[in-house]
């Protein structure tokens, strides 16, 4: 599931003229580590359970602010359940929070 999404990026890196090449190196490095926690994340049954409850509270959140966006109280409420739910999976993944989200900071810093 998520080794084509991994690999379709690490072939978009390689290829773009505006990624110089230590940066590349670090960003295609820190790709295989993903790649390597998330093939442990996708081992574990329970793991993936929790990671798409996250995915389906954010996109429950995300259709109820579009359809009511003054139902303040619900969507308050959805977004402390979301929140939740991540904060626990950050707590039970840190590697894997870290990875990704130095990855998130490197491509900001090129300005992707």
């Amino acid at each position: 599931m998520f080794t084509e999404k991994i690999t379709s990026i690490e072939k978009k890196i390689e290829q773009t003229p505006a990624i110089d090449q230590p940066a590349k190196d670090e960003l295609l490095e820190l790709l295989d580590n993903l790649n390597e926690e998330l093939s442990k994340l996708e081992d574990n049954s329970t793991n993936m359970g929790h990671s798409q409850e996250i995915v389906g509270k954010a996109s429950r959140f995300a259709e109820q602010a579009i359809a009511d966006p003054g139902a303040t109280q619900e969507i308050e409420q959805s977004i402390n359940e979301l929140k939740g739910s991540v904060a626990d999976f950050e707590a039970s993944h840190p590697k894997l929070v870290q990875i990704i989200n130095r990855v998130c900071v490197m491509l900001s810093d090129i300005g992707i």
